[in-house]
């Protein structure tokens, strides 16, 4: 299969199975702010170092977090809806390709009780796996045999019952039903009508919610927005609709928006779903 390539010297490959993607980046020097995806990250540091913060979607101020440095040879795993970030290390730059993973395409091998996979990890017959994976993908077809090595990667990783086992408790009120009003704005939410809609100082709930998210709230409303950007192109969308309907600025904004997190502009990201002839893949 044919690669896209991105602006941030890399390469994409759509993966045979519906749901994969294979993403390649080199000499990547660039940090990425918290963040957080619908699918499932597996990624293989090939070059360099970077730290990386995870913050479980699980509640609970600090608790279910996680930090740590990851080098050549380590695997980052990240769920979906789970808020990450990374920062460079030294001004290192870095060698790096991963599987993003539909659920679609994870839930059939794993089953419905997923569970979940440690943050970082080195494992030498796991990398056989995922270069052989790799490799497949970017040689394209033969989908059955793509399909037979994402089992054999995804049941080689160690898995737990939960990350947040045993850290688990509730968050506390009226943070749940922020997040739901944040998920149901089209424009830019206002910290202040925020705080006027549920009866709390906006410092008060500024500092609340980042620390039962680990996210401000700006930040988790610009993911959902990218979340439902990335739907739309699946979908077949133009960018141009997509900013005019998310309540973007024009699509320049939209684009700027998206390559600071996908690391490619969105009319890539759709001629890559357009190049499979799979509009929701």
């Amino acid at each position: 299969m044919k690669a896209v390539k991105t602006e941030m010297g890399g390469e994409v490959f759509p993966g045979a199975e519906p749901g994969v993607e294979l993403h390649e980046m080199h000499g990547l020097s660039r940090s990425f702010p918290p963040h957080f995806h619908d699918h499932y990250v597996i990624g293989l540091i090939t070059g360099g170092r970077r730290r990386v913060h995870l913050r479980f979607p699980c509640g609970g101020e600090g608790e279910a977090g996680f930090s740590g440095v990851a080098e050549a040879g380590d695997f980052i795993m990240i769920h979906p809806f789970e808020i990450h970030a990374c920062e460079d290390i030294g001004g290192s730059s870095l060698d790096w390709k991963s599987l993003r993973l539909s659920r679609e395409s994870v839930l059939p091998i794993l089953g419905r009780t997923e569970g979940s996979f440690p943050p970082i990890l080195r494992d030498r017959k796991l990398r056989r796996l995922f270069e052989l994976l790799c490799a497949a993908v970017k040689e394209g077809g033969n989908r059955e045999r793509q399909r037979e090595l994402l089992a054999a990667v995804l049941r080689g990783l160690p898995r737990k019952t939960n990350r947040c086992a045993g850290k688990r408790r509730n968050i506390p009120s009226p943070f749940p039903d922020i997040l739901r009003w944040l998920a149901e704005r089209s424009e830019r939410p206002s910290l202040d009508a925020a705080a006027r809609r549920f009866g709390v100082d906006k410092f008060v709930l500024l500092r609340g919610f980042s620390a039962n998210f680990g996210i401000t709230p700006y930040r988790c409303w610009e993911s959902m927005r990218l979340e439902r950007a990335l739907d739309m192109l699946r979908r077949g969308h133009a960018p141009v609709d997509v900013a005019a309907e998310l309540g973007f600025a024009d699509q320049s904004h939209l684009t700027r928006a998206f390559r600071k997190v996908f690391g490619m502009p969105p009319g890539v990201f759709r001629r890559l779903k357009r190049a499979r002839g799979i509009p929701g893949g």
